[in-house]
């Protein structure tokens, strides 16, 4: 196993049990975001928390080695 598996089954085992805070942080971080630019680039930002959340998701539901 090389040393990249190990880290991607530590993500996969820290997403998996802290999912619920990723997506409580991605969220609070979006809105810090969109109060500093003033909500210029919303729908940007929101784009990009949609895919992060996901991302945790996918990661989360994979099993370990």
């Amino acid at each position: 196993m090389s040393i990249f598996d190990k880290v991607k089954d530590k993500a996969s085992e820290l997403a998996r049990n802290n999912g619920e805070r990723i997506g409580q942080t991605v969220d609070k971080t979006a809105e810090a975001i969109n109060r500093r630019t003033q909500g210029k680039h919303a729908d940007k930002v929101h784009d990009f928390a949609a895919k992060a959340k996901d991302a945790a998701d996918n990661l989360g539901k994979q099993p370990p080695r």
